[in-house]
């Protein structure tokens, strides 16, 4: 699915702030499988695209450190890995047992940072 102007104006038009993270496409781009699919996206203009919406709307961009572990954290209880494969697609937390999508589990770990950020 492309990414459209559409997408960008909706995600902004939902959310009072949010929580992004920067990634390293560079190293991405190594892994034969997401190469195509990374460059297709254009997520830069994705990411430029989101931004002046959200200043337009007055919408809080809070980005993540490089090195956030949005992946790695276990978003019920704080748990974190100290390895996670690419090819893991699910969580499962040894702490906690939770079970979830490993890019719903990020996506969960950026809110948490972007509610906490903005609290402050």
């Amino acid at each position: 699915m492309p990414i459209t102007r559409k997408t960008s104006t909706a995600i902004v038009k939902a959310a009072d702030v949010l929580g992004i993270e920067r990634l390293r496409v560079a190293g991405l781009l190594k892994n034969r499988r997401l190469a195509k699919a990374l460059s297709d996206a254009s997520l830069s203009g994705f990411l430029t695209m989101l931004r002046y919406k959200a200043e337009a709307h007055g919408v809080e961009i809070i980005e993540a450190p490089l090195n956030f572990p949005s992946s790695k954290t276990c978003s019920a209880c704080g748990n974190k890995k100290t390895k996670l494969s690419l090819s893991e697609r699910t969580y499962h937390c040894e702490a906690c047992g939770v079970v979830i999508d490993r890019d719903l589990n990020a996506a969960h770990n950026l809110r948490n940072l972007a509610a906490s950020l903005t609290e402050r």
